[in-house]
């Protein structure tokens, strides 16, 4: 992930990678990570909730400031369960991914989604279009796989039905913690 500091571009520095073998690690590392919004998009397209819940940790934390914090994988999956009650189909196109590596088995990814949602009642409910992010902490699970410890959703705004707008107004970028150049760490 890149930041600026004092008007420059600056890369947050990651876990460090030095060997050939650990730089290719690092590689399949990051398609992994970036696979878990994509799984999450693609369970949530199939109104899927128990294949939702399976992207994170078993003590995993969903986030929105619509619902605040959902934890645990049964939360997780009997939330998602109870709202694919009343929708129909979704949605969901994601992009701008960031990597960013805390240690060689914890990451960081965020990546901006627009997703539209549509109910089993239309034309009462009408159809809900969402834009924002989603902010994801992830670990290598004790099976090897990557899942998100950390799922929160920033809002940048929803049209039709929900009501979660501007969240990522005074949030900083990237969010904390903040690493700053390796020059200004002296």
């Amino acid at each position: 992930m890149k930041e600026i500091i004092n008007g420059a571009m600056c890369k947050m520095p990651d876990a460090p990678c030095n060997t050939l073998e650990e730089k290719i690690q690092r590689l399949l590392d990051i398609e992994e990570i970036k696979t878990i919004p994509f799984h999450y998009a693609n369970y949530c397209d199939k109104l899927d909730a128990e294949s939702i819940s399976s992207i994170f940790t078993e003590d995993g934390v969903y986030w929105s400031a619509a619902l605040g914090p959902i934890k645990g994988r049964k939360a997780i999956s009997d939330y998602f369960g109870a709202a694919y009650q009343h929708e129909k189909s979704a949605t969901h196109l994601m992009g701008n991914q960031q990597v960013w590596f805390e240690t060689n088995d914890k990451a960081v990814l965020h990546t901006y989604f627009h997703s539209w949602s549509t109910f089993k009642d239309y034309p009462v409910t009408g159809d809900r279009y969402t834009y924002g992010r989603y902010e994801i902490k992830a670990v290598r699970d004790a099976d090897g796989e990557w899942r998100a410890t950390d799922m929160h959703i920033v809002c940048a705004g929803q049209t039709g039905t929900g009501g979660a707008w501007g969240e990522h107004f005074d949030r900083p970028w990237p969010p904390e913690p903040k690493f700053g150049c390796p020059e200004e760490k002296k």
